[in-house]
């Protein structure tokens, strides 16, 4: 019994220890006080600078404007309105034959043609696309110069693999339905069956596909190089 007293009477005295030291040992954790740094006060947390956002010419805040505004000012740079899509085809079908035809000339005139310009992307595709509002709201200044990007990787991969020789086209597939988007039909996944090696194979080698009024165009040349 006697034993059983001494035991909790040590463990008391430790525990009083502790709690005399616990300021001191906090502070040496959280070290010398801000004032005690020559030249080193912090600034409260509602003072210190914030990422600014992306900005156009004269200073205003891209993320802050309505979309009408940013199409607007994208239409400074791309001043054409056109009334339909131009220069791609009257089918699916066609549309990705002359695709076949162009790589295998290594015509990129031909392929430039038959992607979705400047003008269209805002008069046709932008306006009625998810970019214009939450979750995915994005300028159509920055969503133009992703889409750019893409083009100018998947096209400059695939014309260095195919272009200026026989592909050995056998046919191609759009697995999905189109996605529906206001007036715009998006065929995405397409994948164009071709010879390589010796064997037929599948690969995507274009991104979706856009149908408005009757007419189609690439929307990006996206691929899977």
């Amino acid at each position: 019994m006697r034993d059983r007293w001494t035991l909790l009477r040590v463990m008391e005295e430790l525990m009083r220890i502790g709690w005399t030291l616990l300021p001191v040992l906090l502070a040496a954790c959280e070290g010398p006080a801000p004032a005690s740094r020559p030249g080193a006060a912090l600034a409260p947390v509602e003072a210190l600078p914030l990422p600014a956002p992306a900005s156009q010419p004269g200073g205003v805040v891209d993320s802050i404007l309505p979309p009408e505004e940013e199409i607007r000012r994208f239409r400074l740079t791309a001043p054409g309105t056109p009334s339909a899509l131009t220069g791609g085809a009257i089918s699916r079908d066609g549309l990705v034959r002359r695709w076949v035809r162009a790589l295998e000339r290594g015509d990129t005139l031909a392929l430039a043609g038959m992607l979705l310009n400047a003008e269209e992307f805002i008069t046709f595709y932008y306006p009625e696309s998810p970019y214009t509002r939450p979750p995915y709201r994005q300028s159509p200044r920055v969503r133009w110069m992703l889409m750019r990007n893409v083009n100018d990787q998947g096209a400059t991969r695939v014309l260095r693999r195919h272009g200026g020789a026989s592909l050995g086209f056998r046919g191609y597939q759009c697995p999905w339905d189109p996605e529906i988007l206001g007036r715009n039909r998006i065929w995405t996944g397409c994948a164009v069956r071709f010879v390589e090696a010796g064997d037929v194979v599948e690969r995507r080698l274009f991104g979706p596909i856009l149908e408005r009024g009757g007419r189609f165009k690439f929307l990006t040349y996206g691929s899977a190089y």
